[in-house]
């Protein structure tokens, strides 16, 4: 009887790896053996790129502009200094420019760079834009003329000829360094129009306006174009690059930050020029006391009283009034060289970079507070501001 079930066992045992085998055979191949199966598989959706989509739109309100001066006589200063174009049948030159710009409203407002617009000798401006081509991404021309430039900004105002142009809003949004950002303009290379990407590598501000330093190539021809960020918004102009010598290397890019540009653009569209206001009073870093002092030519009182009053500022704070200008805002409002300003409006100062940020968006007769510190008082003035002659 033991023997029998034994026997039994063993037939049982292969009998059931026989039967999984067919199983197995079964499941990997059912329409051989006529089986089917109506399995339900989990479908992850791909989300389409939407990038060339974004871009291909904010792409038509970029346009290439071909500018060219008036003609002058072959003998005149400006022919001169930097011919570009001689002509012995008419004995005249002319001067021609190339760029990008941005059509920012619906009727045809367009945002460039006041270089791209103007003709220069010397770093000085002798003559603006005579004839100004505009050309479409899908290849269709206009022309357009002037509204106002701000040569300090670098920024100009056009209008062109067509209406119900395609454009982009000037942005409000705040890039944070590290964002995704593209680059439109037509590189004055040969190129139609291009579109370079890269991130925001650093925020500052100089002179008169905010910028953003990118790392998107920029060349000759890109200047006036748009910069965008990930949803197509324009949130800046691009305006320069530097580059290494006669090798051309790329070294950095820039852009004007479009919410500085929309305060610009408000002016020229009334004005046709930006008013600034002005402090009136020349500044230099607490931190440079040695400088401040040859410039001054202070006594040793004066140097270590002055010493004394920066050592009670938190470190680095505070911009010494090394100037002041007779009769400005600033003298009226009672400052005093060797001042330190350590606030204006409530906003701390640690550069003369500071100083001018506090009051670039601010026009003639607006009224700012002023933080000072003199013989270890704390003080404040209101100064009215003025206009730079």
């Amino acid at each position: 009887m033991m023997k029998f079930l034994t026997s039994l066992t063993f037939i049982a045992k292969y009998i059931l790896i026989g039967l999984g085998f067919a199983a197995l055979l079964i499941l990997l191949m059912p329409n051989r053996f006529g089986f089917s199966f109506n399995q339900q598989q989990t479908v992850i959706p791909i989300k389409p790129d939407n990038t060339s989509e974004m871009l291909a739109t904010a792409k038509a309100a970029v346009v290439t502009l071909q500018v060219q001066s008036k003609a002058y006589p072959i003998n005149s200063r400006q022919c001169f200094e930097s011919v570009q174009s001689f002509n012995n049948q008419q004995n005249a030159c002319r001067f021609f420019n190339n760029g990008s710009g941005v059509i920012i409203d619906e009727h045809g407002h367009l945002v460039t760079s006041a270089h791209v617009v103007t003709f220069s000798s010397r770093g000085q401006v002798f003559d603006q834009a005579e004839t100004l081509l505009v050309e479409f991404s899908n290849g269709l021309k206009t022309t357009a003329e002037i509204v106002g430039l701000d040569l300090e900004s670098d920024i100009a105002l056009l209008k062109v000829a067509s209406d119900k142009t395609p454009f982009l809003p000037l942005s409000s949004k705040d890039l944070q360094v590290g964002d995704p950002i593209y680059a439109i303009g037509t590189p004055y290379m040969g190129f139609h129009q291009t579109i370079t990407s890269g991130i925001v590598s650093a925020k500052f501000f100089a002179k008169v306006s905010n910028y953003l330093q990118i790392d998107a190539p920029l060349r000759t021809g890109n200047s006036g174009g748009a910069l965008i960020n990930a949803k197509g918004e324009l949130v800046g102009i691009t305006q320069l690059s530097t580059q290494e010598g006669s090798e051309e290397k790329l070294l950095q890019s820039f852009a004007i930050a479009s919410s500085d540009v929309a305060v610009i653009v408000a002016q020229l569209q009334t004005n046709g020029e930006v008013a600034r206001g002005w402090l009136g009073l020349n500044g230099e870093m607490s931190l440079n006391l040695e400088s401040i002092v040859q410039e001054n030519q202070l006594s040793n009182e004066q140097t270590n009283k002055l010493k004394d009053e920066i050592s009670k500022l938190p470190f680095s704070q505070g911009i010494v009034v090394t100037g002041i200008n007779r009769g400005g805002p600033a003298d009226e409002a009672g400052l005093q060289v060797l001042d330190i300003v350590t606030e204006v409006n409530g906003k701390p100062l640690y550069s003369t970079s500071d100083l001018l940020g506090a009051i670039w968006n601010k026009k003639p007769d607006d009224k700012v507070k002023v933080t000072y510190w003199r013989d270890g008082n704390k003080l404040q003035s209101e100064v009215v501001l003025g206009i730079k002659n």
